[in-house]
């Protein structure tokens, strides 16, 4: 990504978490924020690429030992975007994008298609 133009979907991005009153922290490429599914709060965390056009967004879920992967499996099926892994006992989702100019639409999309999915994240 033009160095212009990450920092311009950045701005852009900053200034809609303001403006919907969301707390976030930046630190270099990397903008972390509070997103709220029903009475559930996730912590994603989006960063960006310094060469490329592509950012990735990712949501640690918990630290756990799993008794099987079944509910995992489910997220995978009926994600569109997501997908579910898990690492180091660590349950993470993850999805990778191209940034530009629209964004903050663009994460709307992506993180609004957890909500009918929030069962099976918090039963992970």
């Amino acid at each position: 990504m033009a160095f212009w133009s990450k920092k311009k979907a950045i701005e852009i991005l900053i200034k809609s978490l303001k403006s919907d009153n969301v707390s976030f922290k930046e630190n270099d490429n990397v903008i972390s924020f509070e997103y709220q599914i029903n009475d559930s709060i996730l912590y994603p965390y989006l960063k960006f690429n310094e060469e490329t056009d592509d950012a990735s967004i990712v949501i640690n879920i918990k630290k756990q030992v799993l008794k099987g992967y079944e509910k995992i499996n489910e997220f995978n099926i009926n994600s569109r975007y997501f997908k579910a892994a898990v690492k180091d006992d660590l349950v993470y989702l993850s999805y990778a994008f191209t940034a530009d100019d629209n964004i903050r639409d663009e994460l709307n999309k992506i993180l609004g298609s957890l909500n009918p999915l929030i069962d099976i994240i918090e039963n992970f």
